[in-house]
């Protein structure tokens, strides 16, 4: 498809989808101040000499499984200029944090030929590393164009996403002849990738590079918290999505019948929802207190509304819950509480987690049932320091036999690179 005919469609999908856009960017008004960089219209490093790579990371998952790469390349790459584009105000605010003259942030640009063109001549850099599986037709035609190399990191192809790129699997197999390199996470992802028509030759099995962000064992959340906490059992529910908050509270509420001095961390995923959820926590009738907040006071529930500290505070939890996962999300990472040989219990849906969730299950190393028999087996195991440990131990086993991506991918840019010289 020529890109003036699929800017036809993107403009037609947009205007449906504009209400939204502007709704979002209203209520979390940071992000409406960054719409010009969605249209191209970005302020980065514009120095020409030197290695330049941009790093495209949607989320705060993303951000951080390519974290540590990006920390070794600044070290072993003289003059090097990293570029990162996210989408979401989270992952961006993360990002923001490392930013220094060799590091620039910006917001990945809508599709349409004249933003993506706009952006690429502004960057025009060496190599593009696409975190998991975004594949975008036009930046990847006009990466083509301009003789941009791109490659994949941590790539991906869930069961559902290869279900609709099948449906138009000339047109993307097209559009992905773009990307020299796929590195991805599993032998289902790569093969996947293969009956999309990819060579085998340009794919490599290199593992999760999640299982090598490891987690800070401190941080002033964590402090605050241990303080809160002092030495009650505690659930903590990270990641949560909308709809599920009402069923974990229904099920603390029960709980706490039985363990009167239970307490519950509920993690939303989305800064947006801080409010939401603190109003369905007081409709529930529940006492608590919120991070930002400041105050310690001693509550049923503690609401950890801000990004980035919840890695830290997996190891204060009895039994961590995994949100996403008890309705229809897809699920989050369960890897983080694993390095802290946390017991894990998620729901029936780990849709965009199946290889994790797969490694775990094989090895005993979490707990997966439908939310209905959530309540029966936290009252067991809240009682049974035993299986807590042994679940916890075998979480931990897993993570550790599975580090290494992030190695093999530093080892593939530098490939990459050197291609380009």
């Amino acid at each position: 498809m020529h890109p003036f005919f699929y800017d036809i469609i993107y403009t037609v999908m947009f205007i449906f989808y504009l209400p939204l856009f502007l709704g979002k960017s209203l209520i979390k008004k940071k992000s409406f101040a960054k719409v010009q960089e969605r249209f191209g219209i970005i302020k980065v490093i514009e120095k020409k000499e030197g290695t330049r790579i941009w790093i495209h990371a949607v989320s705060v998952g993303e951000f951080l499984s390519i974290k540590k790469l990006i920390g070794t390349l600044k070290k072993t790459v003289p003059g090097i200029i990293i570029y990162i584009s996210t989408v979401t105000p989270a992952a961006y605010s993360l990002a923001n944090k490392i930013v220094d003259e060799r590091c620039s942030v910006f917001y990945f640009p809508f599709d349409w030929s004249f933003t993506v063109k706009r952006v690429l001549n502004k960057i025009h850099p060496d190599l593009i590393v696409l975190m998991e599986s975004e594949f975008w037709p036009n930046f990847l035609y006009y990466c083509s164009k301009m003789n941009i190399t791109i490659m994949t990191a941590n790539g991906r192809i869930s069961e559902r996403a290869f279900q609709g790129y099948s449906i138009l699997k000339t047109f993307f197999a097209s559009r992905l002849e773009s990307i020299k390199l796929f590195c991805m996470q599993s032998k289902a992802d790569a093969e996947r990738l293969s009956q999309l028509g990819i060579d085998s030759s340009r794919i490599k099995i290199v593992g999760n590079m999640k299982y090598d962000v490891e987690p800070p064992t401190n941080s002033s959340a964590k402090e605050q918290l241990s303080e809160w906490l002092k030495e009650n059992q505690c659930i903590i529910a990270g990641s949560t999505m909308k709809g599920e908050e009402e069923l974990l509270l229904e099920l603390f509420i029960k709980l706490k019948k039985e363990y009167n001095t239970l307490k519950l961390i509920i993690a939303p995923r989305h800064l947006d929802r801080f409010n939401e959820v603190a109003h369905i926590i007081e409709g529930k009738g529940l006492t608590y207190c919120r991070r930002t907040a400041g105050q310690i006071k001693d509550t049923d529930v503690f609401l950890l509304d801000t990004i980035g500290e919840l890695a830290s505070i997996h190891a204060l939890a009895t039994i961590v819950i995994v949100g996403g996962s008890i309705l229809s999300f897809g699920g989050h990472n369960i890897i983080e509480p694993a390095y802290f040989k946390k017991p894990i219990i998620i729901g029936e849906h780990m849709e965009n987690f199946s290889e994790v969730t797969a490694h775990f299950l094989q090895q005993q190393a979490c707990i997966q049932i439908p939310y209905n028999d959530f309540y029966e087996r936290l009252t067991l195991l809240l009682k049974d320091t035993e299986e807590r440990g042994r679940l916890g131990n075998n979480a931990f086993n897993v993570v550790q036999q599975n580090l290494g991506a992030t190695e093999k991918v530093y080892g593939y840019v530098l490939e990459m690179l050197t291609r380009n010289s």
